[in-house]
C-alpha cells in the first residue's frame, strides 16, 4: 500500500515540475491578440523573410528596410515592409503561397468602406475583391503611427493587369496601399548586419 502511495506521490511531483518548467520557459498558451512571429534567419533573403536593416532594391533605388508588418491568417503570414529611401517612402507586401511582391504606395485619396465591398474604383480603375482575410498584426521595427499589435481585416483588390490595392481595416479606420505586383527578378534583397 504504502509502495503505491509513494508511485502516486512521485507521479505528481514529476507533472507538477513538468507543468512548472513549461510556465517558466514561455511555451505555454499565447494570447490570440500576440502571435508568435515566423522566425527570421540570417543569410540569404526571400521576399518572405525580409528583417528590418535589410535593403531591397527595385528599379535602380536602394530602399531601408525600416519595419514589418506581419499578419498572421491562422498561420498563414502575410507581410508588410516599410521602406525608405531618404523621406520617401513605400511599401512592399510579400503574400502567401506567392513569390511575387506587391509593391505599394500609400494612398490616402482611397476611400474604401469598412465593410470591403466586393468592387471599387480607384482613379477611374475597377478593382475587385481577390482575398479578404481577418488577421492579426504584430510590428516589428519603424511601421509608422497607429500600427499596433492587434486585430484588423485585410483585403486584396486585384486590377486590370499587375495592377493591385491592399487595405487594412483597423477597428477606427480602413488604410489603403496601391501599386503592382511586380515579377521577382525586380528586386533583390541585401540582408543587413546582424544585430549583436
Amino acid at each position: 500500500m504504502e509502495l503505491i502511495i509513494l508511485a502516486v506521490v512521485a507521479g505528481l511531483s514529476f507533472a507538477s515540475y513538468a507543468l512548472w518548467r513549461q510556465a517558466r520557459s514561455g511555451d505555454g498558451p499565447r494570447a490570440l491578440d500576440q502571435p508568435k512571429q515566423p522566425a527570421l534567419t540570417d543569410g540569404e533573403r526571400t521576399i518572405h523573410t525580409i528583417q528590418p536593416g535589410d535593403v531591397v532594391t527595385h528599379l535602380g533605388t536602394d530602399w531601408l528596410v525600416e519595419g514589418v508588418l506581419s499578419l498572421d491568417d491562422d498561420g498563414r503570414w502575410s507581410r508588410l515592409y516599410r521602406l525608405a529611401d531618404g523621406a520617401r517612402v513605400r511599401w512592399m507586401a510579400a503574400r502567401p503561397g506567392d513569390d511575387h511582391p506587391l509593391v505599394l504606395d500609400e494612398a490616402p485619396d482611397l476611400a474604401i468602406e469598412a465593410n470591403g465591398p466586393e468592387s471599387i474604383a480607384w482613379r477611374g480603375l475597377p478593382f475587385r475583391l481577390a482575398a479578404r482575410e481577418s488577421v492579426v498584426a504584430a510590428p516589428l521595427g519603424s511601421v509608422g503611427e497607429g500600427r499596433a499589435p492587434g486585430r484588423a481585416q485585410l483585403w486584396q483588390y486585384v486590377g486590370g493587369g499587375a495592377s493591385r490595392i491592399l487595405a487594412l481595416a483597423w477597428p477606427a479606420r480602413v488604410e489603403a496601399f496601391a501599386g503592382e505586383r511586380v515579377e521577382p527578378h525586380f528586386v533583390e534583397i541585401l540582408p543587413g548586419k546582424p544585430s549583436t
